[in-house]
């Protein structure tokens, strides 16, 4: 079956992560954790009835403005807002109208306890597939997050639930709990006990419901996967929701030309977490990855346009792009917390990509174009002094498994 591409907008990301209390949906740059963007993700190929096996490939939506720019206000988009971000993903110049996937991090309005989110109605609107979020981390619990997703079954019924391509109980609390998480400042997490508690109490008060089947899983980094003391969660979850950041990434050589392998070693630490912990394999689905266009320099991570360019054409097209569940980071910036930009779009026109979308052609990305890969030394911006040496790795293997188990897996 022929996998799906995703874009996450940022628009989607903003809202749909609830950045206002209680939900305190503010994510936090840091080296361990690509956290710091927006809640919500538009993604590409959407069937009528979206199934697991089908995959997506998302392009996570931060919203990163400094704070002397006209930010969005996450807080306050509406119906329409989210509709033009989802519209604008799926129009993206060079890619075929294939990235029509949404990733929320929660189902609740800003500032309420257990309204709708607007994105929701937005989605039903536009016909977006939605990898809906159920925001875990405080002491909150998740009642009213599942309050607001059953009032939009009640709403919407099939229309809404047949968009639903899965559904993640969280997203980074394990490392923002994590000591790791502390040092950096990452915000309110939560331990794998309570994950693991919140995920069963979600598939009870589903089970009988038109969503009784939808996959559910939890979304963190890999060096939260291959902690033991998460395996728990590793054992409760449908599939394995990773955050990969390469750029992010300081205590390994991060340079632009490394990111694949660094993507290797994560993936792998993760296929090998989730072996130990169930003597099997779960389909991992890579919830953010993307390259800075702007920002500060991270040990050798160099954030430009041309090296965000050099990371979709390498890493998107060759390697993820209708092959792997992807969700990249992002449509539009509107953070104003977050001083470095993954933004693919210009600020003040989401039909304009800031640089060309489509893949080389034989990329088999599922909007390759005529244009061959270039043979030439990598065109790239490079830190003085960084070192282009690869990294031992083998991610094509590590992913055709990934797509084989997600494929199988129904």
């Amino acid at each position: 079956m022929l996998l799906k591409s995703v874009l996450i907008a940022s628009s989607l990301v903003t809202t749909s992560l609830a950045l206002a209390s209680p939900h305190d949906g503010h994510h936090h740059h840091d080296h361990e954790s690509g956290a710091g963007k927006d809640d919500k993700a538009v993604g590409a190929g959407n069937p009528p009835a979206p199934a697991p096996s089908e995959g997506t490939t998302e392009l996570p939506s931060r919203v990163d403005d400094d704070d002397d720019d006209d930010d969005v206000n996450a807080d306050a988009n509406t119906v329409s807002d989210f509709e033009e971000e989802f519209k604008a993903a799926k129009s993206l110049a060079g890619t075929e109208g294939k990235f029509t996937s949404v990733r929320l991090f929660s189902c609740v309005k800003p500032e309420t306890e257990d309204e709708i989110t607007a994105a929701f109605e937005a989605a039903v609107k536009t016909n977006t597939s939605i990898l809906a979020g159920v925001w875990a981390s405080g002491s909150k619990g998740i009642d009213g997050e599942m309050r607001a997703l059953k009032k939009a079954i009640k709403e919407w019924g099939p229309k809404f639930t047949d968009l639903l391509i899965g559904v993640s109980i969280g997203s980074e609390d394990l490392y923002r709990s994590s000591e790791a998480g502390k040092k950096n400042d990452a915000g309110e997490g939560n331990s794998a006990e309570k994950i693991v508690e919140y995920i069963k109490t979600f598939r009870k008060a589903f089970e009988n419901s038109a969503i009784a089947k939808v996959p559910v899983g939890h979304v963190d980094v890999w060096k939260s996967w291959r902690d033991s003391a998460n395996k728990e969660v590793i054992k409760e979850v449908d599939w394995i929701g990773l955050d990969a950041y390469a750029y992010y990434d300081d205590d390994m050589d991060n340079y632009i030309t490394n990111a694949s392998d660094l993507l290797d070693i994560s993936v792998e630490a993760t296929e090998k977490a989730v072996k130990e912990a169930t003597g099997s394999s779960k389909p991992i689905w890579l919830t953010e990855i993307g390259w800075p266009v702007s920002g500060q320099e991270w040990n050798k991570g160099v954030p430009s346009v041309k090296n965000a360019k050099y990371f979709w054409n390498d890493i998107g097209c060759r390697r993820l792009f209708n092959k792997v569940p992807t969700f990249w980071y992002i449509l539009r910036d509107s953070n104003p917390q977050n001083k470095m930009k993954f933004a693919i779009t210009e600020k003040d026109d989401l039909t304009k990509p800031k640089f060309d979308l489509s893949c080389p052609a034989g990329s088999d990305s599922g909007f390759d174009s005529e244009k061959p890969a270039s043979t030439g030394p990598p065109d790239v911006d490079a830190k003085a002094g960084a070192s282009s040496a690869k990294i031992p790795g083998a991610l094509c293997t590590v992913l055709a498994a990934v797509v084989v188990g997600l494929v199988a897996w129904v």
